[in-house]
């Protein structure tokens, strides 16, 4: 059992009763101040808030809507889609039976292994520069150039 604060004032006898019991502290608790209500989000949508809401959110997505923008998200999504398939074939030349269905000598199929792994990572490294050096600083510009208009 957990041992009640003496310097509470709902444990303190000294004075009058307090006229609760003792039995449930949730009815003796003091009772606090309210808080600001948050505003409540529901998911049903509001039929005013067609094509209007989708203009305003379109306007202020960090996210620009150019031709040039659209071409590098292009190319990142082809190389890690590359990257994915390569890293695949190289984990399948890993079990057994797929050497055994290659007619390939097993030390070819080792090195082939291993340059396709390293291609793979090579491919998600070319990814990440794709993004932190094109596609971010397009996103930067295009979202201080949104803040400046307003």
């Amino acid at each position: 059992m957990s041992r009640r604060n003496p310097l509470n004032k709902r444990y303190q006898k000294e004075g009058q009763p307090k006229g609760a019991s003792k039995k449930s502290a949730a009815r003796v608790k003091p009772a606090r101040s309210k808080g600001r209500k948050a505003p409540s989000t529901t998911s049903k949508k509001h039929p005013d808030r067609g094509a209007k809401s989708k203009a305003l959110a379109q306007a202020r997505s960090p996210i620009p809507d150019t031709d040039e923008y659209r071409d590098a998200r292009k190319k990142w999504w082809i190389v890690l889609g590359v990257a994915v398939l390569v890293m695949t074939f190289s984990l399948i030349l890993t079990f057994e039976s797929a050497l055994e269905a290659v007619p390939l000598p097993d030390s070819f199929l080792i090195l082939l292994r291993s340059v396709l792994s390293w291609v793979a990572l090579g491919l998600v490294g070319f990814s990440w520069w794709l993004d932190f050096k094109i596609l971010r600083p397009m996103m930067k510009a295009y979202k201080e150039e949104q803040q400046c208009s307003d």
